[in-house]
């Protein structure tokens, strides 16, 4: 008798991402030098594509769409933070 396999079953995920908690991300994001790192960014939108998880009530199924969101949020802040920061005079 032969076995069916579901796609579902046999088709590779990927892998899902390892959230850190909170003190990590502030540790990262507070220094100046690691907010513009690349790692820092993306540890910011890990914690905030884990902050739209939760706020639908930990459904799956809306990583894709968690992780896009989180990054235009990531990425305005950033921008924002950027745009800020050239318009303060320099302090010597």
């Amino acid at each position: 008798m032969k076995q069916h396999h579901s796609a579902t079953s046999t088709a590779k995920r990927a892998p899902q991402k390892r959230v850190p908690d909170a003190s990590v991300l502030e540790q990262g994001a507070k220094s100046p030098e690691a907010v513009g790192s690349s790692e820092a960014r993306e540890k910011m939108v890990q914690e905030a594509a884990y902050r739209y998880y939760v706020a639908r009530g930990y459904v799956h199924g809306h990583a894709l769409h968690d992780w896009l969101m989180a990054e235009a949020e990531v990425d305005r802040t950033l921008a924002a933070d950027a745009n800020t920061a050239e318009s303060q005079p320099p302090t010597n």
